[in-house]
């Protein structure tokens, strides 16, 4: 649960067109995201398939290893600055 909640944070970025590597708090290494058409496909860091991202409207929601639903970010738009 802990690489799902540090992954929050990447897939609300958009998608560029390449591999991402991602880190833990720590800097630790945590694995990869790599892009699959409008989805992304999330590798941990010895390769294993962990699960998965997919666009609904302006929010991404996202997938365990077994393709149950997890969580979803949820664009609520740019923040005023005061």
């Amino acid at each position: 649960m802990r690489k799902i909640i540090i992954l929050l944070a990447l897939v609300s970025t958009p998608a560029a067109a390449q591999t991402a590597q991602f880190y833990g708090a720590d800097g630790e290494y945590l694995g990869v995201m790599q892009p699959a058409g409008q989805n992304n496909f999330i590798y941990g860091r010895d390769g294993d398939y962990i699960g998965s991202t997919a666009p609904a409207g302006q929010n991404t929601l996202i997938y365990d290893g077994q393709g149950n639903y997890v969580g979803a970010v949820i664009n609520s738009g740019p923040r005023s600055r005061n």
